[in-house]
Order: structure tokens, then C-alpha cells, then sequence
């Protein structure tokens, strides 16, 4: 069986490594992994998602990409080989301009409206001066895109004399190639050539004077071109070697998963991660004062607690990120007096309940930044000693005041296990609590444990 594929893939023992090869699916997924080898039927990678050997048809695939972009491979389904759509010279103009290399590559455009006189002084064949000016925007396109190649077909007439329309095409086609040539364009990235005027699939002939432009390779994106693929089965039974056949044919590579043993199509990785973690939170004293001065505020400076966060991916590199947690701090006050004994004490208890959601971006496969916002119930105790001038007074006070903060984090994937460790900073814009009025800020590391499939 042939495979129409135009490039050399990387094998499996290449030490290139897989994380940064994509296969982006019909449904716009993005699996990362490395891919090991690729045919018209089936495409073998790398799960960067489990760790493990996976693979996938062909034909659910749009494209893929290997090392971050540095070569992209299109999927296209066998039954569309050769088959271009239509496209007007304005829509055309607008797929190069958004580099829409995926419609460029499946369509072209005919012009009608160019036109060529023959030179008086015996010089041949040339563009007339309205058609040299509606081709002065298009050799500018050319130009600014060296990445694409193109074919230029002029169709000459095939009624009449076959020999004189063939060369008054060819000098036709001559006169085309010169004037982009002299407005700059590599003649690498130019083919002109002439054809024979047909008839179409309806039964009408191409028009007389028709030139068709049609983009025939980018650099850096190749074709494959995806034939049905369909798992072959397994034999209930194997023969012992006295009942073998001479040969059997080799069954197709089929793709498994662990509670499917022969899907209809490959299961997708799943988009979520959840996390139990504990914390450590430090009250930033120089920013917040009277929060933890032990003579005028609470005094409360580091706390501690945990909480759990649930993320779903959208991307691999993106995720929405929910986090509900619990922190505490608690702090003794002792009040001396001027012999340096304790006369009296005043405990307070700070407790803090909060949910937020955030964004999670990874600058690389674990590395990421998240930013927070949400809320939070405070609570605050205090509870004087019964040798307190004021007696025991114990006081509660609760507040619900807005959060926003962040963290820049890593984690450390081992199959379904994840690690992450977080630096991270809450700003609680606080007006009055507790009778302190500065806003309270936070800061303290974090570190979780959890499954992300």
C-alpha cells in the first residue's frame, strides 16, 4: 500500500524530545506527545498524557506538528486528492493574508480580466498596461510571503489551430513569468505553465483566457493524505505450530486503552488534575502594620492550612482553576509589667475559609503562573486571661472580604501522580476588621499532592 506523505518523520529513537509534538485532532484537541511514525491510516506517538505508546486514525486527525511548530504535517482525506475548491480572487487574496494554509493548500482561483497584446516592434508577447496594474498587487503578495509556492496555469484555446493556440499561450505564459520576475519574486516561488482549455465536471469548457493561481506548497507544511482505516480483528485462537498457516498477513496496529480493549475510534485524554495541598501563609508585616504590631493589632504572623483545587484543562498549556481552602493563625500576647513578669495574656485565632478560581498558564510543560481572585470568611477570636483588667471579654469578629493574588508554580508528573510545589501571594483589600484598617497582605509556599489522568 503507498502512503503520499512528504517528509521524513522522526523514529522512535530519536532523543528529540516529545513534548513538544501536537496532534491536533478533527474536533480541535490538542494531544501533546511524541510522535514515533505515520502513515495514511494510522498515526503512533508518545502519550505525553499517561507516558505511554499511543496512536490514532488518521483520518481523525487534522494535522500535526512536530517540534513546537518547526514542521507541520496537514491531514487530508484520500478521496480529496486533487480535488481544489473554488475560490474567488478576493477570498484568495484573504487566505494568504491570514495565512489560512490549510484552505490555500485545498483551493484556487481563476482570474479573467488579464489580457496581452503582441508587440508592433517584433519583441513578442506582452501584458497590456490594465493588466500589468491588477497584477501590481498580486507580485506584491507573492513577494511578502517567501514561504509559499505557487502555480500559474494559463489555458490556451483548443479550437482552431492547437499549434498557434499552444504558443500564443506559451509566449503568453513567457511574458506572466518575466513581469513577476521583474517585480522581485524568486523564480523558485513562481511556476507558470500552459494547458490545453478543457471541459469542467459540469460539462462546460474552461473559459478562453482563463489563468488559474493556485498555492502549491508552504514551507515547513507538508501533506498526508489519510485513507479509512479500520481495526483489523483478533483471531479468538491461536494456532499451535503444526496447525499454523505457511503465512498469514500481518493484522493492522490497532489502538487500546484499558477498560477498551478495540475502540471504534481512540479515547482522548481526559482534562483535569485535582490537588489536595497544605500551606504555609506569612503576613507581610512591612505592608501590613497594624495587623501584626503585638502592641496596637491582632498580631497574628504566620498560619498555616491546606485546601483542594480542581483544574480543567482547555488547553494543555491552559487551564480554569477552582480552589477551596481553610488557614488559621494563632497568637499569645503577654502583657509584663516593669519586673519582667507576665501579668495577664490575650489569645486570639485567626480563621480563614476561602474559595477562589483562577487561570492556570504554563510557560512550559510545568512550569506555569496562576492568578486568583474570589473571596474569603474571616474569623477572628479573642479571648483575654481571668487576671485581664477587663476579665476573660472574649470577642469574635467576621468578616467576608474579596481576594486576589497568585502563584507561580512547577510540577512534577509521574503517570496519574502529580506534585506541585507554588510560591503564592494573597491581597485582602480590607477597610475594617477587627478594628485594623490597612489592607492585609500574604505570602507563603504551597505544596500538593494529586491525580490528573
Amino acid at each position: 500500500m503507498r502512503v503520499y506523505i512528504y517528509l521524513f518523520f522522526c523514529l522512535a529513537g530519536s532523543t528529540v524530545g516529545f513534548a513538544q509534538d501536537r496532534i491536533i485532532t478533527k474536533e480541535n484537541d490538542k494531544i501533546p506527545g511524541k510522535i514515533t511514525s505515520a502513515s495514511s491510516h494510522l498515526i503512533r506517538f508518545l502519550n505525553r498524557f499517561t507516558n505511554q505508546p499511543d496512536s490514532i486514525a488518521t483520518g481523525l486527525v487534522q494535522e500535526f506538528r512536530y517540534n513546537d511548530d518547526s514542521l507541520r504535517v496537514l491531514v487530508i482525506p484520500e478521496a480529496d486528492r486533487n480535488q481544489f475548491s473554488s475560490l474567488s480572487p478576493g477570498e484568495f487574496m484573504e487566505a494568504i493574508y491570514f495565512t489560512d494554509y490549510a484552505m490555500l493548500l485545498q483551493s484556487k482561483t481563476v482570474r479573467y480580466d488579464l489580457s496581452f497584446t503582441s508587440a508592433q516592434t517584433g519583441k513578442g508577447t506582452r501584458l497590456t498596461p490594465e493588466s500589468r496594474t491588477k497584477l501590481a498587487a498580486w507580485a506584491s503578495t507573492f513577494k511578502a510571503h517567501p514561504e509559499l509556492s505557487f502555480t500559474i496555469t494559463l489555458y490556451w484555446d483548443s479550437i482552431g489551430a492547437a499549434a498557434s493556440n499552444q504558443n500564443t499561450a506559451e509566449n503568453r505564459a513567457n511574458a506572466l513569468r518575466t513581469f513577476l520576475h521583474s517585480r522581485g519574486i524568486s523564480p523558485g516561488s513562481i511556476a507558470v505553465a500552459t494547458q490545453g482549455r478543457a471541459e469542467s465536471a459540469g460539462g462546460k469548457p474552461t473559459p478562453k483566457h482563463g489563468i488559474e493561481f493556485r498555492c502549491s506548497a508552504v514551507k515547513g507544511i507538508s501533506i498526508l493524505y489519510a485513507a479509512p482505516y479500520t481495526p483489523s480483528q483478533r483471531p479468538r485462537s491461536v494456532p499451535s505450530q503444526a496447525q499454523a498457516p505457511v503465512s498469514t498477513p500481518a493484522p493492522l496496529a490497532q489502538t487500546y486503552t484499558p477498560n477498551n480493549p478495540v475502540p471504534s475510534q481512540p479515547a482522548l485524554p481526559k482534562r483535569y488534575s485535582i490537588i489536595a495541598y497544605a500551606e504555609g501563609l506569612y503576613t507581610f508585616q512591612a505592608l501590613s502594620g497594624d495587623w501584626v504590631d503585638p502592641e496596637i493589632g491582632p498580631g497574628v504572623l504566620q498560619g498555616f492550612g491546606g485546601g483542594l483545587f480542581y483544574t480543567y484543562y482547555l488547553k494543555p498549556r491552559i487551564g480554569l482553576t477552582a480552589q477551596i481552602g481553610y488557614s488559621t493563625w494563632a497568637v499569645r500576647r503577654r502583657y509584663i509589667n516593669e519586673k519582667d513578669v507576665v501579668m495577664f495574656t490575650n489569645d486570639q485565632v485567626l480563621n480563614r475559609f476561602s474559595t477562589q478560581i483562577g487561570v492556570r498558564l504554563y510557560a512550559k510543560s510545568s512550569a506555569y503562573i496562576q492568578p486568583m481572585v474570589g473571596g474569603q470568611q474571616l474569623t477572628l477570636t479573642s479571648q483575654n486571661s481571668e487576671t485581664h483588667p477587663y476579665g476573660i471579654n472574649k470577642q469574635v469578629f467576621k468578616s467576608f472580604l474579596g481576594t486576589v493574588g497568585g502563584a507561580v508554580g512547577y510540577e512534577v508528573r509521574r503517570q496519574s501522580l502529580l506534585i506541585d510545589v507554588a510560591a503564592q501571594y494573597y491581597l485582602i483589600p480590607n477597610k475594617a476588621f477587627a478594628g485594623v484598617t490597612q489592607p492585609l497582605h500574604f505570602f507563603g509556599l504551597r505544596i500538593g499532592i494529586g491525580y490528573r489522568p
